[in-house]
């Protein structure tokens, strides 16, 4: 789960009121050895709306122009990854 903060920077809009600005937020995917997730399928919940896309070359994604709030990153692909992982085993030890 990621939160995405409101900028302490605000606007004015055209009657002179004071609108917070829209955030952003950047993910990176990587594995224990630094090396991107390249094209790795996710499924984003923006607090403007929910997309499916691919992570960049770098392993990365950033959405821009999004309300502050919570954001949930799902990646299906290295979530299945991690539920099949065992650990290795041990010699000499039961």
């Amino acid at each position: 789960m990621f939160r995405v903060r409101r900028s302490q920077v605000e606007a004015v809009d055209g009657q002179g009121a004071i609108q917070p600005c829209l955030s952003w937020i950047r993910v990176r995917l990587v594995n224990e050895e630094g090396q991107p997730y390249q094209d790795e399928r996710y499924q984003a919940s923006l607090t403007n709306g929910t997309k499916g896309e691919a992570l960049d070359q770098n392993g990365g994604s950033w959405h821009r122009y999004i309300p502050p709030g919570q954001c949930q990153f799902e990646f299906s692909k290295v979530l299945e990854s991690v539920e099949r992982w065992q650990p290795p085993k041990m010699e000499g030890v039961k």
